[in-house]
């Protein structure tokens, strides 16, 4: 086999269309099948920076598996956090957790923290259930976890079944939605904050009109006393 021609096919193939994942990941696969894996993460590094791709995701994880086999830790790291500034995606979230779990429970945790609280701001309901699953399923593969698995069975979603209507065609649609605990006692704590301000609020106002009915009641005295 020609080497040096086989490349030059994929490369007249990927210049005809640089946004077919597919080329570039049998490109790579070529690669490796050679040893050549400094090669093939070449072409995977230069895949991912194409403006347009049909199946980023496929890529991404092929460039991932190739690192990971290499056992290039940082590196695998790397291309995660690049990966979720591209796409916040819970399925990235849970595969960056399982790949850390190897090595740091930790930062396993704290990467799936990470997603649960940023869907939780963005609203991504189904997301934010996807990795309190996940982190559920990471706390009971400990041994001696039981209050870990406790405290995050607590946190677990409520589905709940609703109904919104469609804007284009003013039709009632049945939809899943997950209600979470931590939202309601947030809202709790919330009221019970208001409230405590609305009493301080009160009490300062309270004291402010005391304060100013004794600097009337002593100005009284001195104005009846000089008289």
């Amino acid at each position: 086999m020609n080497m040096d021609r086989c490349r030059a096919i994929y490369n007249k193939f990927i210049e005809f269309d640089p946004s077919r994942c597919a080329t570039w990941i049998q490109f790579a696969e070529f690669e490796q099948n050679l040893s050549e894996t400094e090669r093939a993460a070449a072409i995977y590094e230069l895949a991912v920076s194409q403006e347009s791709l049909d199946t980023p995701e496929l890529l991404w994880k092929k460039y991932i598996d190739l690192e990971n086999a290499l056992e290039h830790r940082e590196k695998v790291e790397e291309l995660f956090e690049r990966l979720l500034r591209l796409a916040s995606h819970s399925k990235v979230f849970i595969a960056y957790a399982q790949f850390e779990s190897k090595w740091d429970t930790e930062k396993a945790r704290a990467i799936l923290e990470r997603g649960i609280e940023e869907f939780k701001l963005s609203g991504e309901n189904a997301m934010r259930h996807q990795l309190l699953v996940c982190l559920k399923s990471l706390e009971e593969s400990l041994e001696n976890n039981e209050e870990r698995i406790e405290k995050v069975q607590k946190r677990q979603a409520r589905i709940v079944h609703k109904q919104r209507e469609n804007p284009e065609t003013g039709i009632k649609e049945d939809f899943i939605d997950y209600e979470f605990p931590d939202d309601a006692m947030e809202s709790v704590q919330a009221q019970f904050m208001k409230a405590a301000e609305k009493w301080k609020m009160a009490a300062q106002k309270k004291q402010a009109e005391e304060k100013q009915e004794e600097g009337e009641a002593k100005r009284a005295k001195v104005e009846d006393g000089g008289k």
